[in-house]
C-alpha cells in the first residue's frame, strides 16, 4: 500500500505540520491537501465510520484548522498558496463564499493573490500578520472599484507575477500607488482600533456659520467622533425638513427619525420624495473616509442586518453623514455612498450630497 493512502502515516503527517504551521499559507494548503484526499478517498473507514469522527477523534481542538485548511486547498493552487499566510487566504475564501462562489468572485481573489505575490517579490517585503489580512481585505476593496480594477488587472495581466521579472518604470509606479493606498488603509484601521485620550474640545466659531446655523454657537462644539456627528445631526434636523437635496436622480425631502442603532447601518430616516414617504438609510462617520476603514462596503455587499422592524439590503437607498469629506481624492471615492458633509452644510447653509 502506498504511504499516502494509509491513515496513520497521513494523521501523523498532518500533526507535524500543524506544529510547524506558524499561519504559512503553503503548509495550511499541504494540509488540506491531505485531509481531502482522506475524504475523498475515504481512507478514514480504516479506522472511522465517517470523516467528520476522523477529525474530532484525531485532531480534537485543532480540528477548526483543518476545516480551514481544506478550504485553502480548494480554493487555492499550491503556486498562490506560497505568497499569503493562512489568514489571508481564509479572508479571500470568505469574500469568495460570500458572493456564492461566482467565477467573477474568485478571479478578484486570484487577482488579490497575484498582487500580494508581486509586492513580495518586487522589494516591498512582507508585512505583518494583521497587516496582511488588512491588505487582502484592502485589495478586494481596490479590485471591486471599475476603474482601479481595470488598472491593477492591465499591470496584473502585462506580467508573469509568479515569475522572477523586471518590472518597467510605470509599472513600479502603478504598484508603488497601491502600496501607498494600502498602508494609508492599514494606518488607518490601527488608529481606529486605539483608545483615544479625551478629545480637545473646539468651539464652532460664529464667523464660519451660514445665517441659518448662527444659532448653534451657544448649543454646540465641533464634533470630534462620530457619536458627535449623530448629536449634531439630532440637534439641526428640525431645520433640515426645510431643505430639498438631489438624491439618485430624484428630490428629497427629510421628514422623520424613524431609528438610530449601533449594527451598520447606523440609522433611518424618513424622507419625501415626490408624494411617497422613502426609507433612507444613515451610515454616520466622523470622516467619510472611514466609511471604507469600518469594512460598511463589505457589510453593505454582502450583507443585511435586522432593522427593529425593518430588513436593510444592499438595493435600500443609503447615504453617508459626516463631519469631514476625505473620501474624495481616493481612489475608493465612488464606493463610498453619497455623502453629506455637515462642517460644509453648516458653512454655506447648502443642503448638497457629494
Amino acid at each position: 500500500m502506498d504511504k499516502t493512502e494509509n491513515l496513520d502515516y497521513v494523521t501523523r503527517d498532518v500533526k507535524k505540520r500543524l506544529k510547524r504551521l506558524q499561519n504559512t499559507g503553503h503548509n495550511a494548503w499541504k494540509i488540506g491537501e491531505q485531509a481531502c484526499n482522506v475524504r475523498n478517498k475515504e481512507l478514514y473507514q480504516q479506522q472511522y465510520s465517517s470523516f467528520a469522527l476522523y477529525i474530532e477523534r484525531e485532531f480534537d481542538k485543532s480540528a477548526a484548522t483543518i476545516y480551514d485548511a481544506i478550504k485553502v486547498r480548494e480554493l487555492f493552487t499550491e503556486e498562490e498558496s506560497r505568497y499569503a499566510i493562512r489568514s489571508v487566504l481564509l479572508v479571500l475564501f470568505d469574500f469568495t463564499n460570500k458572493q456564492r462562489s461566482s467565477d467573477n468572485s474568485i478571479e478578484t481573489i486570484r487577482l488579490a493573490v497575484r498582487l500580494i505575490a508581486l509586492f513580495e517579490k518586487n522589494g516591498f517585503g512582507k508585512a505583518p500578520h494583521k497587516i496582511q489580512s488588512w491588505t487582502a481585505e484592502f485589495i478586494i476593496i481596490l479590485l471591486m472599484e471599475q476603474s482601479t480594477a481595470l488598472q491593477i488587472t492591465s499591470l496584473l495581466n502585462s506580467i508573469d507575477t509568479f515569475a522572477t521579472s523586471q518590472l518597467t518604470k510605470n509599472q513600479k509606479t502603478i504598484l508603488t500607488n497601491i502600496w501607498h493606498h494600502i498602508i494609508d488603509y492599514h494606518n488607518a484601521r490601527t488608529e481606529s482600533s486605539r483608545v483615544r485620550a479625551t478629545p480637545k474640545i473646539q468651539p464652532i466659531e460664529r464667523n464660519q456659520l451660514s445665517t441659518e446655523f448662527a444659532y448653534l454657537t451657544d448649543l454646540i462644539h465641533e464634533p470630534c467622533n462620530e457619536m458627535g456627528v449623530v448629536g449634531l445631526f439630532m440637534l439641526i434636523f428640525p431645520k433640515l425638513t426645510n431643505y430639498k437635496f438631489k438624491f439618485d436622480s430624484s428630490i428629497y425631502q427629510f421628514k422623520q427619525i424613524a431609528h438610530l442603532q449601533a449594527p451598520f447601518p447606523d440609522g433611518m430616516v424618513i424622507a419625501k420624495s415626490h408624494d411617497y414617504d422613502v426609507d433612507l438609510y444613515i451610515e454616520f462617520e466622523y470622516e467619510s473616509m472611514n466609511y471604507i476603514h469600518h469594512g460598511h462596503f463589505f457589510q453593505r455587499k454582502n450583507n443585511y442586518r435586522k432593522f427593529s422592524d425593518h430588513n436593510y439590503h444592499n438595493d435600500k437607498p443609503l447615504i453617508c453623514v459626516c463631519w469631514k469629506n476625505t473620501h474624495q481624492r481616493s481612489p475608493l471615492s465612488s464606493i463610498v455612498p453619497p455623502t453629506l458633509d455637515l462642517s460644509k452644510l453648516l458653512q454655506t447653509g447648502q443642503l448638497e450630497l457629494e
